[in-house]
């Protein structure tokens, strides 16, 4: 999400992860302490704030990529690189048809 988006609005991260609007509040509450977001007002609308990683943010989610490449080649030991690609297409197809339902 950040790293195409750039930054997000609490009511944007709780759409993209399917958690509710006070969960998002409380885990970026947690975040921020612990130093991997910042939030700052929106430049062209002054009650959105937008939620951005900062540098020490982009390392934890660095590190997290390469912990699910671990994962997946232990859960997908015979998956080729374009069927990796393909199944992940698959599950953000899945993961929006959902969204688009509200479950």
């Amino acid at each position: 999400m950040f790293r195409t988006l750039g930054s997000l609005s609490n009511a944007q991260l709780a759409v993209r992860t399917m958690i509710s609007p006070q969960s998002a509040n409380e885990m970026v509450k947690a975040m921020e302490a612990r130093g991997w977001i910042e939030r700052k007002p929106d430049p062209s609308h002054g009650r959105i704030i937008q939620i951005s990683l900062t540098e020490e943010g982009q390392a934890i989610l660095r590190d997290c990529d390469a912990r699910v490449r671990e994962v997946e080649q232990i859960m997908f030991p015979d998956l080729r690189d374009e069927e990796l690609a393909q199944l992940h297409a698959q599950l953000r197809a899945a993961v929006r048809a959902v969204s688009l339902e509200g479950i």
